[in-house]
C-alpha cells in the first residue's frame, strides 16, 4: 500500500467509512510509512471534526438540517426532548445559558437585521421576534415577499358584533403568520440563508383598550367603548389566533395595552399623561376585557400567553378631584388626573413597573400563565418620562422585579436617548449593581421560554400541526372572501330616508340602489379613492377603494374629489358640484383619515374637518329631487348632524381593509343587507364630551352609552337594515343551583333568587321582504342602585341570513349573576348582588334615554321587569356558559 493511494482514498472516503486495520496489516508496513500514515490520519480526523463542528454550529433547533433530518444541538438534554414536561424543558434550557445570554433573551424587536441581538447559535436559539397582527400580518422587511390579507380595522371588526367572524379572521391571520414562517423554513433547507431572523409568530394583538373618548387617535384599533362587547370579541380573536391544539400554539396573542391606556400624548413620542382612575371605573370599565383574555381557560378566560404593559402611569383613587385643573374641554384641557395623592413625580406608578398590577392582580389573582412585554420604550420611559427611576439600570430593575418579562426595543447604542444601554439593555449593569438577581432573570426568561416551546420552535416539525400550513394560504381566495364578508358585516346603515320621488332606489327608499336601473352615478369626496386600511396594517396591492367598488356595479360612474380631508382649498368644489348636477345618484365619501387619527395624535373636535360640510351643502343644493348618499370613512365617531338631517341615506364604513370598496358597493346596491352596529357612540357635538384628560366615566353628561344621560346623534348598537325584524315571546328561565346550575325553573313572575343565572329566550322574525342578518341585543338596567351605569349590554347574538318567515327563530342568551351585580366601592368591597328591581330589554338596538326613563317602548322591544331577591352577597364566579345555539329551540 503506497502513501499516495492511502491518502487519496482517505480524501475520497469519510473517516467514518474506513474499516479498521488489522494488527497484522498495520505492523507489516515499513516504519516510515506507519509514521506518515499516522500523521495523515490525525490531519484528516482533525479536519472532519472541524467540519462537523462548523456544521453543528450552523444547525439550529428551529429548522431541519440540509439533509431534511431534525437535529437538536444537545440531544442528551431534557430541553431537547419534546416528550418531557414543559416545566422541565424550561429548567433544562435555563441551565445551559449564562446570565448574560439570559438577559439578552429578554429583548425583542420589530426591526430587521442580519445579526440581531439575543441569538445563540451554539444552542440554535434565534432572536425572539414579534410582529403586529391587528387586522392582518404586518410583514417585516426580511419576511418572504407576500401580499398578506388586510382585514377590516379593529373598530370595524367591532361593528360586526360577530365573535364567530372574529375567531375566523384571527385564525386566518395566524395561518398567514405561520405561512410566512414555513415559507422561510422551507427556503433555507439545503442552502442556509445566514443569520436572517425567521418571521415572527408572536402577535401584538388584539388592541382591547376601551374607547372612553372618540377623539383618541387609537380608537380605530379597538373594538369600541363597551367592556362586554370588547371582552367577547377579544376572547374570540385570541382563541382563533392561538389555535386549539392541546400542546402547540399557532401563534402567541398579546392583548394590549395593560392597563387604562388611552390618554393624550405628552413628552416622549408615545408616552401619555398620567392616568388617575377611580377604583370603581378601573374595575367596571378598564379591567373586564383584560380579565376575559388573560385569565387561563380553566378559569373561564381565553388564555392569551402574553400581554403588553402600557406607557402610562396609573393612580387609583376613591374619588375624583374635579377642583384641579379647570382648563378648556379640549384634548389638553382640565386634567382631573393630576392627583397629588399618588406617589412619584408622575403622580402614579408606571404600568410596566407596577408590581401590584403585573404580579398581584395579573398573576396571583387572575392566574395569568404567560409573560408580560413592555411596549416600545415603555421601560425606558420609567426614567426618562415618568422620572420614577433615577437611571436606566434602575428602570430595568423596577420593571423586571414588578413582573415585566421582556422589553420591546432598547439595547446598547451611542445613538440611544439617553446614550448607551436603555430599557432591558441596561439589565447587565443592574445585575452588577445588585438591583436584580439571577433568580429574577430566570423567572422572567422561564415565562418567555415557555411560550417558545409552545410555539414548537425547539421541536421536530412533524410533531407540530402548524408547521404543515402552506404559504399558499397567504391572501388566498378563501381569505379574501373572508375579508369581504367581514367588511360587509362592518358597514353600518345610519339613516335611510323614504323618498317621495323615484330617485333610483328600491321600494321607495333611498337605499339600496337598484343595479338594474339605468342610473347616472357621481362619486365625490376626499375618501372616494382612499385605501381604507387604518393603521397597524399589512400591505396588499390588490385593494378596492369606494370608487372601485361602485364602478364594479356602474363602470361609467364619474368622480370628482371636491376637497381634501382637512384641506381648506376650495378649488375642487365647483367640479364636484358639476358632477353632481347631472347625476341621478351622488355618493359622497367623506370622513377622516390617518392625518386626523393616529398613534401620537388626538383630534381636537369630532366635527368633519376642513371643507367637508361645505361640500355636502353644495352637493345637496345640486341634487334637489335626486339621491344624495353620504359614506363616512374613519375609525371613530364624527359629528354629522347636518348630514343626518339632509342626506337621503348615510353609512359608516369605518376602515374596511382590502375589500372595503367592494363590500361598500355590495351594501349600496343591495347584494347584501347592511347589518353592522355602531361599537361606539356618535355624540351630538363636542359639548357632550368631558375634557379629554378626565377619566371620570360619570362626569356630566357621562361617557359612553353606559353613562351618557343625553340623547346622542347615534347610539351605541345602532344600525339599520333593508328588511325589518320583530321580537316576540320573551321567556326567562332561572338556573338557581349555583354554581352547578343544576336546576332550571321557568320564571313565575316572582323574585329571582340571589346569584341566579338567567337565560333569556325570545323569537326573532323577519317580517320584511328580503333575507338579512340581525344582531339581537340584550340590555340590563338596575334602577335605584347608587352609582350604577344607566344601562349595560348584557348579551348579544348575530343571527345570520334570517329569511322572511311567519315563524322566525328562537334565540337564547345567558345572563350570569355578574350582569345583575353592583360594584361597591366602599372599602373596595367588589361586586355584589343587591335586591331590588331590574329591567331586561331585548331588541335589535339599545333603548334610548327617553325610552328607559319613561318606560314607553315601541312594539319591536321586549322588556322583562324582574325583582332580585336578597340577601346582599358576593356571588361566586360563574362557570363558563356554553355557547348558545342560534337556530335551535331550547327546551326546558
Amino acid at each position: 500500500m503506497s502513501c499516495q493511494w492511502f491518502a487519496g482514498n482517505i480524501g475520497v472516503a469519510s473517516v467514518r467509512s474506513l474499516k479498521p486495520f488489522s494488527r497484522v496489516a498495520w505492523t507489516s508496513l515499513p516504519q516510515g510509512h506507519r509514521i506518515l500514515t499516522s500523521a495523515l490520519l490525525l490531519l484528516v480526523i482533525s479536519s472532519e471534526i472541524g467540519t462537523a463542528a462548523r456544521t453543528a454550529a450552523k444547525r439550529t433547533a428551529l429548522s431541519p438540517s440540509s439533509s431534511g433530518e431534525w437535529h437538536c444541538p444537545e440531544p442528551d438534554q431534557v430541553w431537547c426532548d419534546p416528550n418531557a414536561r414543559l416545566e422541565d424543558r424550561v429548567v433544562s434550557l435555563l441551565s445551559r445559558l449564562t446570565l448574560e445570554e439570559k438577559m439578552a433573551q429578554l429583548e425583542t424587536t420589530h426591526k430587521s437585521g442580519r445579526d440581531p441581538p439575543g441569538s445563540i447559535p451554539r444552542l440554535g436559539l434565534e432572536t425572539y421576534r414579534t410582529r403586529e397582527c391587528l387586522h392582518g400580518v404586518v410583514r417585516a422587511s426580511t419576511d418572504p415577499e407576500a401580499n398578506v390579507t388586510v382585514f377590516p380595522q379593529g373598530i370595524s371588526l367591532g361593528a360586526t358584533f360577530d365573535p364567530d367572524l372574529l375567531e375566523d379572521v384571527a385564525e386566518a391571520i395566524g395561518k398567514e403568520a405561520r405561512g410566512l414562517r414555513n415559507s422561510f423554513e422551507r427556503a433555507r433547507i439545503g442552502n442556509k440563508t445566514g443569520p436572517l431572523p425567521p418571521p415572527a409568530l408572536t402577535c401584538f394583538s388584539p388592541q382591547i383598550n376601551i374607547v372612553r373618548d372618540p377623539r383618541w387617535g387609537r380608537a380605530q384599533e379597538t373594538y369600541g367603548e363597551s367592556p362586554f362587547l370588547t371582552s367577547v370579541l377579544a376572547a374570540a380573536y385570541v382563541r382563533g389566533l392561538q389555535g386549539n391544539h392541546s400542546k402547540y400554539l399557532q401563534a402567541v396573542a398579546t392583548p394590549k395595552h395593560f392597563d387604562a391606556y388611552g390618554g393624550a400624548t405628552t413628552r416622549g413620542s408615545r408616552s401619555p399623561t398620567e392616568v388617575t382612575l377611580s377604583w370603581r371605573d378601573w374595575q367596571e370599565t378598564f379591567l373586564p376585557a383584560f380579565h376575559a383574555v388573560l385569565a387561563p381557560e380553566s378559569a373561564g378566560g381565553a388564555g392569551a400567553l402574553s400581554t403588553m404593559c402600557s406607557y402610562n402611569t396609573l393612580c387609583l383613587v376613591d374619588q375624583y378631584n374635579h377642583t384641579l385643573g379647570g382648563g378648556p374641554a379640549g384634548p389638553d384641557g382640565d386634567n382631573a388626573n393630576a392627583s397629588t395623592s399618588c406617589p412619584g413625580p408622575s403622580h402614579g406608578v408606571p404600568a410596566c413597573a407596577d408590581r401590584g398590577l403585573l404580579t398581584g392582580l395579573l398573576r396571583e389573582e387572575w392566574g395569568f400563565e404567560g409573560y408580560v412585554i413592555g411596549d416600545a420604550g415603555a421601560i425606558k420611559f420609567i426614567q426618562t418620562d415618568h422620572e420614577w427611576a433615577q437611571s436606566q439600570p434602575a428602570a430595568a430593575a423596577d420593571a423586571l422585579v414588578a413582573g415585566a418579562d421582556m422589553a420591546l426595543g432598547g439595547g446598547c447604542d451611542p445613538a440611544n436617548v439617553p446614550a448607551g444601554c436603555v430599557s432591558f439593555g441596561a439589565l447587565p449593569e443592574a445585575a452588577k449593581l445588585g438591583l436584580v438577581t439571577h433568580g429574577d432573570v430566570d423567572q422572567a426568561l422561564g415565562r418567555v421560554l415557555g411560550a417558545r416551546f409552545r410555539l414548537g420552535l425547539m421541536d421536530p416539525p412533524e410533531l407540530n400541526p402548524y408547521t404543515g400550513i402552506s404559504p399558499a394560504v397567504i391572501n388566498s381566495a378563501p381569505h379574501r372572501a373572508l375579508a369581504r364578508r367581514a367588511a360587509q358585516e362592518a358597514v353600518v346603515l345610519l339613516t335611510n330616508r323614504k323618498l317621495d320621488f323615484d330617485g333610483g332606489g328600491t321600494r321607495d327608499w333611498a337605499l339600496p340602489l337598484s343595479p338594474t336601473k339605468k342610473l347616472s352615478v357621481a362619486v365625490v369626496g376626499p375618501n372616494a379613492e382612499a385605501k381604507a386600511f387604518g393603521n397597524y396594517n399589512g400591505d396588499n396591492a390588490n385593494f378596492s377603494t369606494p370608487l372601485d367598488g361602485i364602478r364594479g356595479f356602474f363602470p361609467t360612474a364619474v368622480y370628482a374629489q371636491g376637497c381634501g380631508v382637512s384641506s381648506m382649498n376650495r378649488s375642487g368644489l365647483a367640479a364636484a358640484r358639476q358632477a353632481a348636477a347631472t347625476a341621478d345618484v351622488v355618493v359622497a365619501v367623506m370622513g377622516i383619515d390617518q392625518s386626523q387619527e393616529h398613534e401620537t395624535g388626538t383630534r381636537e373636535s369630532i366635527s368633519l374637518p376642513g371643507l367637508q360640510e361645505e361640500l355636502l351643502r353644495e352637493l345637496r343644493e345640486a341634487t334637489a329631487g335626486r339621491i344624495l348618499v353620504v359614506v363616512l370613512v374613519g375609525g371613530s365617531a364624527m359629528e354629522v348632524t347636518w348630514a343626518k338631517e339632509n342626506a337621503d341615506a348615510m353609512l359608516w364604513a369605518g376602515y374596511g381593509g382590502e375589500e372595503a370598496g367592494n363590500a361598500l358597493a355590495d351594501v349600496l346596491f343591495g347584494a347584501v343587507s347592511p347589518s353592522g352596529r355602531l361599537p361606539i357612540t356618535f355624540y351630538a357635538s363636542d359639548d357632550q364630551l368631558p375634557p379629554f384628560a378626565d377619566y371620570d366615566m360619570r362626569r356630566s353628561p357621562g361617557r359612553t352609552y353606559r353613562f351618557l344621560a343625553e340623547p346622542p346623534l347615534f347610539q351605541f348598537g345602532h344600525g339599520l337594515s333593508y328588511t325589518h325584524f320583530d321580537y316576540k315571546e320573551l321567556l326567562i328561565h332561572i338556573y338557581s343551583g349555583h354554581p352547578d346550575h343544576a336546576k332550571s325553573d321557568r320564571w313565575d313572575g316572582q323574585t329571582i333568587p340571589a346569584c341566579s343565572t338567567l337565560t333569556i329566550t325570545f323569537r326573532v322574525l323577519n317580517d320584511g321582504d328580503r333575507a338579512g342578518d340581525e344582531v339581537a341585543q340584550v340590555y340590563v338596567a338596575l334602577p335605584g342602585r347608587h352609582g350604577t351605569a344607566r344601562i349595560n349590554l348584557g348579551g348579544f347574538r348575530r343571527i345570520p341570513g334570517l329569511a322572511p318567515s311567519s315563524s322566525g327563530i328562537m334565540a337564547t342568551i345567558a345572563l350570569p349573576p355578574r350582569a345583575f351585580s353592583v360594584l361597591v366601592d366602599e372599602d373596595r368591597a367588589g361586586w355584589q348582588w343587591q335586591p331590588g328591581p331590574a329591567q331586561i330589554y331585548v331588541s335589535g338596538r339599545q333603548p334610548t334615554v327617553e325610552e328607559v326613563n319613561t318606560g314607553e317602548l315601541p312594539p319591536d322591544f321586549l322588556i322583562g321587569k324582574i325583582d332580585l331577591q336578597g340577601p346582599v352577597q358576593s356571588c361566586p364566579e360563574s362557570k363558563p356558559w356554553p355557547k348558545s345555539m342560534v337556530g335551535e329551540k331550547v327546551l326546558f
